[in-house]
């Protein structure tokens, strides 16, 4: 299935050098419901990425054995959800990269839209860096998708008032910023 999505759809990457060694959260902006492909081609097949997925997608035991077989930690949207917590820690800190869209669902325009707060507090608690990652081209039917890895923005970098709610929200407003001066650089 992913040759023939490739073949119609190639991925061009910029910026792979600044994916880190070690864990990290990967934060793209989300326009078509197949980024996390486009995004886990980009990433190369030397590295696996899991990623954060509403669990509305998972319904009945053969989806949800599907979604979980590719990674995929589930989160129930707009609550505090304990089992997606310890899903992603236990990913980060094993070492892997974690796919977090910072926006929380697909945005069809360059709309400014707020960040949640989920991939700071992720990174905050696990000293994993943040990476901005742009994609383009995702939501258009043919053509080229286009996936530029920004620099990694460090835990100690962030505000040092992120131990609160609103500090990660802010930290979280840094990092779409950051996406947003990534597509100025697309490949």
């Amino acid at each position: 299935m992913a040759r023939i999505i490739f073949a119609y759809r190639p991925v061009r990457t910029k910026g792979r050098e600044n994916l880190p060694a070690g864990a990290a959260v990967l934060c793209p902006n989300h326009r078509a419901a197949l980024d996390p492909v486009y995004l886990a081609r980009a990433v190369g097949r030397r590295r696996s990425i899991a990623f954060l997925g509403k669990s509305e997608v998972m319904n009945g035991r053969f989806l949800t054995w599907f979604f979980k077989s590719l990674g995929v930690v589930p989160i129930r949207r707009g609550a505090n959800d304990i089992g997606a917590m310890k899903g992603s820690l236990a990913v980060l800190k094993s070492g892997g990269y974690l796919g977090v869209f910072p926006q929380g669902t697909r945005v069809a325009t360059e709309e400014d839209t707020d960040a949640k707060a989920g991939a700071a507090l992720l990174a905050a608690r696990t000293s994993a860096p943040m990476v901005p990652v742009y994609i383009d081209g995702s939501d258009k039917p043919f053509g080229v998708v286009r996936v530029t890895f920004g620099k990694p923005i460090p835990v100690s970098a962030m505000d040092r008032r992120s131990d609160s709610g609103d500090g990660y929200r802010l930290v979280a407003q840094r990092l779409m910023e950051e996406i947003r001066l990534l597509k100025g650089k697309a490949v």
